[in-house]
């Protein structure tokens, strides 16, 4: 549609031309038939026959190339076309003032330095400078409006490489780095490495990409910051503000919609989704990385080993919380924890925290 109205615009123009000089024509008709060389060497009648029949048609024909694929300099060129008719307006306005003296003497009446001077710079100068000055102006704009799409188009490639707290916080122009106390979730598939060793890595990656799109989109639903993926974990912050109930009842949430997503894609893996939670309270969240080297988003700190052993205690699709968790909890009717003891001594640290298994029928929806 937009082309069709951009040739429309083009052969109005065009025949606009070719009409005018018809009708003109038209009106000095006997003159023509009767003394047709001298009415043709007559200066205005050849400063028109120039005009109407070659520089304009020509700058149609200029135009018209610059439009044929391009709709974007087409709407542009249509805006600016009535800056090209006002010079025009004004030649023709003095000369319809000035017509009765021009009909008389047409030739001393032009070369009067002021009347030739006029009609020079408003029916040529003005109008040649003005298609240099637009046309480069459209140039550049066209460049322009290319570049930010461009950006755009890199802006949206390249965001799912960066993490979203991230882009955040530099479009806001806030510190990357935070430190404090935070609420860690971490959760972890089982029996993941005999999922890959009986599968191949397509499927494993369509599992890896899929988990986690699965999990992020319970942990964005009450505040969480996800971290990390490696496959078949993920681990997730909340402020400490975070409402402790609402992170236990989202870890319940995300066991349910993993053991439903692999019941329906991997009907014969026995598996669960093994959770731990804690709360520490000297967590470094921001960036990790050298100058050379890639940087990462993420959290540092003992707390985040401290979760990663609970997360590996947990098993058969338990919930296990520290004690410092369990104390932000509110005193909910019928909820009842059990203390459980390490299977084993967590690796390197000297003293192990107490840990506790939520009931997962008493965990509410």
């Amino acid at each position: 549609m937009e082309k069709i109205k951009n040739w429309v615009w083009i052969v109005a123009v065009g025949g606009l031309s070719y009409a005018s000089f018809i009708f003109y024509g038209y009106q000095e008709l006997d003159e023509i038939i009767n003394q047709p060389a001298s009415w043709f060497l007559e200066i205005p009648h050849m400063i028109m026959i120039t005009f109407l029949l070659v520089v304009l048609p020509f700058a149609v024909y200029n135009i018209s190339r610059s439009l044929k694929n391009d709709e974007e300099s087409a709407s542009l060129w249509r805006r600016f076309s009535v800056v090209f008719v006002l010079p025009y307006i004004v030649v023709v306005t003095y000369i319809a003032a000035e017509w009765s003296e021009i009909e008389e003497a047409w030739l001393s009446w032009l070369t009067k330095p002021s009347h030739f001077l006029i009609v020079l710079i408003n029916g040529i100068l003005i109008p040649a400078i003005l298609w240099v000055i637009v046309k480069n102006f459209i140039r550049l704009w066209i460049d322009r409006e290319r570049y930010l799409r461009r950006i755009e188009e890199l802006e949206n490639e390249l965001r799912s490489f960066v993490h979203p707290e991230v882009y955040k916080r530099i479009y806001e122009k806030t510190s990357l780095e935070e430190k404090g106390s935070f609420k860690i979730i971490m959760a972890d598939m089982q029996s993941f490495t005999r999922f890959c060793e009986q599968h191949r890595a397509r499927e494993v990656a369509e599992l890896a990409n899929e988990f986690c799109d699965l999990m992020d989109h319970y942990i964005k639903q009450v505040g969480g910051i996800t971290l990390s993926y490696a496959g078949d974990l993920v681990f997730a912050l909340f402020n400490e503000s975070a409402d402790s109930e609402e992170i236990l009842k989202t870890g319940r949430s995300m066991q349910r919609a993993f053991q439903s997503y692999v019941n329906q894609k991997f009907p014969g893996w026995a598996t669960n989704l093994n959770i731990g939670i804690h709360f520490s309270h000297d967590i470094v969240l921001g960036t990790i990385g050298g100058v050379s080297a890639q940087k990462h988003f993420t959290a540092n700190g003992f707390g985040i080993c401290e979760v990663s052993r609970i997360c590996s205690e947990a098993a058969n699709g338990q919930i296990l919380v520290s004690e410092t968790f369990l104390k932000t909890l509110p005193a909910a009717p019928g909820l009842r924890v059990k203390e459980v003891s390490w299977s084993k001594p967590p690796k390197n640290i000297e003293r192990p925290i107490k840990i506790f298994d939520i009931q997962r029928e008493l965990v509410a929806a």
